[in-house]
């Protein structure tokens, strides 16, 4: 059962062993119990879910990749009634969408999905160490010892944190840009390394997670289907 919901998308085996334990996952109305089977036709119920058992040999998989507009929360579900990113993917059949990572609401661009929850923790495990490349306009004057000193590192309130890299962009409306890689998703981190220093950060724009890079043609609010992450 452990492997079957991992391929479903319900989390790592070891978080679906945890569910079992503290009695949160139901096979036929029955409290499951660790190393359970299960056959074709069972119903499983986990963290608010139910699904039927259709096949036991390897899940097909699906992968996306998704262009996420400001104002959009990485949630399935607001009481606030505000728009998720999950409402904006296809649905499935007995499958469920995985988010890799997070973007914070006021944050847009490349957005990871899967249904393949090994696959999810690869990518979201710190020890891998995937790059993420951002797109940050800002307001506020910027010197070089700032550069400096976020390459070194900061310490903010929840530890030491500093970027792989900072390049400065000027566009055609003379606004400031700048280009910086990251290899770690910590909540707000950019923008809390920019205020540390008393810069604004005005818009923020994820353009490449790992080696995938936002497509130019993909909108805003638009997905586009991929054979693999």
């Amino acid at each position: 059962m452990h492997k079957y919901l991992s391929e479903k998308g319900f989390g790592s085996r070891r978080s679906i062993e945890k569910l079992i334990s503290i009695k949160k996952i139901f096979v036929n109305n029955k409290i499951a119990i660790l190393g359970q089977k299960v056959s074709i036709g069972d119903k499983i119920k986990i963290q608010q879910s139910t699904l039927v058992v259709d096949d036991l040999s390897k899940t097909h998989h699906q992968h996306l990749i998704y262009n996420k507009p400001e104002g959009e929360i990485c949630s399935k579900n607001d009481p606030g009634g505000r728009k998720t990113t999950f409402s904006a993917l296809p649905r499935l059949n007995n499958l469920r969408w995985i988010s890799i990572g997070r973007l914070d609401i006021n944050t847009s661009g490349l957005l990871l999905f899967t249904t393949d929850g090994t696959i999810a923790n690869q990518w979201m495990h710190p020890s891998n160490g995937y790059e993420r490349e951002y797109m940050v306009r800002i307001y506020g004057k910027y010197k070089s010892d700032i550069e400096k000193s976020m390459i070194n590192g900061i310490n903010l309130s929840d530890g030491m944190a500093k970027f792989k890299t900072i390049a400065q962009i000027q566009d055609a409306n003379n606004k400031k840009w700048f280009k910086v890689t990251v290899d770690e998703g910590r909540n707000r981190f950019i923008k809390r390394m920019f205020e540390h220093h008393g810069i604004k950060v005005s818009r923020l724009i994820r353009i490449r997670f790992g080696d995938i890079i936002l497509p130019t043609d993909l909108k805003k609010g638009q997905y586009k289907i991929v054979s693999e992450l």
